[in-house]
């Protein structure tokens, strides 16, 4: 993980659970063979995860890290966390991965996928449309737009469109906004 960076990991107030027939339904299932611990099979157990679940894996990789002499600190991404990092950034690389093992590897992406999307629709056009609804582009936009202005973005070329820079960072963190 970079060292001091704010690290976006992929969580909401209220999020929708798994149906054990719903579109994560088969992920739910992985997770549940790829469980290392006790709390990650009890979680994955009714193949859902919960916000209180979701919330007690963060606590035990905050506890696990601070425990190791680094701090973590955890920020509401509207919904779920993103990492700052601060103190003895060595101490932390040298845990991070450790204290994540058992605790959120497997619980935080499952439900970060939840919050963000909860039925599992292509990520780009749910951003589109969250684009349009909260009138952060001048003209409409659609997955293959975001798609190409996402790689336009990182490329250096020119972009294919205008977006406003709150409501790019609104829907991309979450487009359920």
């Amino acid at each position: 993980m970079a060292a001091g960076a704010t690290l976006l990991l992929l969580a909401a107030c209220s999020a929708p659970e798994a149906e054990a027939d719903g579109p994560y339904a088969e992920a739910a299932r992985d997770a549940q063979r790829q469980a290392t611990t006790d709390f990650e099979r009890d979680v994955f157990d009714d193949l859902t995860v919960s916000r209180d679940e979701y919330e007690e894996a963060v606590a035990r990789y905050v506890k696990c890290i601070k425990d190791a002499g680094a701090d973590v600190l955890p920020i509401d991404q509207g919904g779920y966390y993103s990492y700052q990092v601060s103190g003895d950034i060595a101490a932390y690389d040298a845990v991070a991965d450790r204290c994540s093992a058992g605790t959120r590897v497997l619980i935080e992406p499952f439900y970060v996928n939840l919050v963000r999307n909860p039925d599992a629709q292509d990520f780009p056009d749910i951003v589109a449309e969250c684009f349009v609804r909260h009138d952060g582009v001048d003209e409409e936009v659609t997955g293959s737009d975001v798609t190409a202005y996402l790689d336009a973005s990182t490329s250096g070329d020119p972009l294919p469109f205008e977006v406003d820079a709150e409501v790019f960072d609104l829907c991309m963190s979450n487009p359920q906004n």
